[in-house]
């Protein structure tokens, strides 16, 4: 699970899922990307000091979302290493 930005200027910014379609992508290289999922993650604790994990009710988007959201709004980068594949199961979203 791995998310690009695709920047329309200052327009615009929208994410979009990597797909099959997108098979070149995986190369064995290490690449900036908007998010990935979380299951594999390596994140230093001291992230979360300055970027809560949270959940806003009424929202439409998992918890994780709002933190890459906040990553990327204070220009913080996040890496994939493309040589490792970890398949990923989507579930719908819960409402509480």
């Amino acid at each position: 699970m791995v998310q690009q930005i695709e920047s329309f200027g200052n327009a615009h910014r929208e994410t979009y899922n990597l797909d099959s379609a997108d098979l070149s992508f995986v190369d064995g290289r290490i690449k900036q990307v908007f998010s990935c999922g979380l299951g594999c993650v390596l994140i230093h604790k001291s992230v979360f000091t300055n970027y809560p994990f949270r959940y806003e009710e009424g929202a439409v988007v998992h918890p994780d979302s709002f933190f890459y959201a906040d990553l990327n709004q204070n220009q913080e980068r996040v890496f994939v290493d493309t040589s490792i594949h970890a398949k990923h199961y989507n579930q719908p979203l819960l409402r509480v």
